[in-house]
């Protein structure tokens, strides 16, 4: 099935991405332990609803929830077939409200469309052919939604000639200023000599910075 757009996929604890279905079956499972907290911070998972009509799972809103620790079938009785996945009362979410403590919401807000990202800088540089560093500096605008960070900086670097041709680097911040200064220092790191000019044999592509020049 096709996620919706802005729709986070799902991974196990160890990384791996699983894949979403058409609701339909109900399946019996067993767990070691239910997570309500992740280093103090409440867990949250998102709340999804499946377009029949688009047959595709959206996002509707990231909620306080749970986390199962080792999900498992029960092995005697792994599928419900006398449960169906579209009555509510089969499903009832209840389940787990009734052996944790988590904020009970009775109905879940969609999603508001998130904004696209500004761009504040790319600063490109050549060596020859065969070799490309890029720097890029972007606004996400969407820090409200609580699922991207404020700002992201990333540094690209290719080189034909090496055993690993692509490196990459990105950070993140929430401030500004300290976007600037990470930006900043990997030009200075990865770009610049230690005498101030570019590194030998490097010449600039393109750079594109909105600061207000003083």
């Amino acid at each position: 099935m096709v996620p919706s757009e802005g729709f986070v996929i799902p991974t196990r604890y160890e990384g791996r991405v699983f894949h979403l279905v058409k609701p339909g079956m109900v399946a019996h499972i067993d767990y070691q332990e239910l997570i309500t907290e992740v280093r103090g911070e409440p867990v949250k998972q998102n709340a999804l609803r499946y377009n029949e009509k688009e047959e595709r799972w959206e996002r509707l809103q990231r909620i306080e929830f749970v986390k199962l620790l080792y999900p498992r079938f029960v092995s005697k009785i792994p599928i419900r077939e006398d449960k169906n996945a579209k009555n509510i009362l089969d499903v009832r979410v209840s389940q787990v409200t009734d052996v944790v403590d988590i904020p009970h919401i009775d109905a879940v807000p969609e999603v508001e469309p998130l904004k696209k990202s500004t761009l504040l800088a790319r600063n490109v540089y050549v060596k020859g052919e065969n070799a490309l560093r890029k720097v890029l500096a972007w606004e996400t605008n969407k820090a409200p939604s609580g699922l991207y960070p404020a700002f992201v900086i990333y540094y690209f670097d290719y080189s034909n000639g090496r055993k690993v041709p692509i490196t990459r680097k990105v950070r993140i911040t929430e401030a500004k200023e300290q976007m600037w200064e990470i930006f900043d220092g990997f030009i200075k790191e990865e770009i610049m000599s230690k005498r101030g000019g570019l590194r030998k044999d490097w010449e600039e592509h393109s750079l594109m910075d909105t600061r207000v020049k003083k």
